[in-house]
């Protein structure tokens, strides 16, 4: 829930919706562990409420009484407000740095080749796929999705996401920055 609920808030800022993108699940499952710092203090925490819900998840099979079985599903419904609160925090800090022109942004930038001479109906999608400042935010198997950052000093700021058919792409290339 959380891994899935970071990945909806982050691509959220975007203008995309999550459900459009063709990713693993296991996925959603690399985005819950990235949420926590993994410090020792951090992982034991992690790791004793992991044994709680499997605890509680037992206990509560084994429970008779209703008010011990309520006391349960409110810890249940806790725990996942609580993941959800952290994972929007997260989704909206890592949205910022990337949406941003600055050089915490730690998406790729990407230049494309198409496979043959592409025309857009409109140009300004042409002047961006063609800028040097052009970032990859996701690639799925069908689609690569690109934007260029902008300046979130403005009073009001959009980004336009480009969705392109990888079937209209002879190459590609990246390039990243070394911490």
């Amino acid at each position: 829930m959380t891994g899935w609920a970071y990945e909806h808030d982050y691509y959220g800022y975007f203008g995309i919706n999550v459900g459009d993108l063709d990713v693993p699940n296991y996925r959603f499952f690399i985005a819950l562990i990235t949420q926590v710092d993994w410090s020792w203090n951090h992982a034991a925490i992690l790791g004793s409420l992991i044994l709680v819900c499997f605890g509680l998840a037992i206990f509560g099979d084994r429970a008779k009484n209703r008010f011990v079985i309520l006391v349960i599903g409110v810890a249940f419904l806790t725990l996942f407000w609580l993941g959800y609160l952290l994972a929007a925090g997260n989704a909206k800090v890592a949205a910022q740095r990337d949406l941003a022109q600055t050089d915490d942004n730690q998406l790729p930038r990407i230049a494309i080749e198409f496979a043959d001479t592409h025309r857009f109906a409109r140009g300004d999608i042409e002047d961006e796929v063609k800028s040097q400042y052009l970032r990859l935010l996701v690639a799925t198997k069908d689609r690569l999705y690109v934007y260029i950052p902008i300046s979130l000093s403005l009073p009001k700021a959009y980004v336009g996401v480009v969705a392109i058919d990888r079937s209209k792409v002879l190459a590609y290339s990246l390039e990243t920055r070394i911490k």
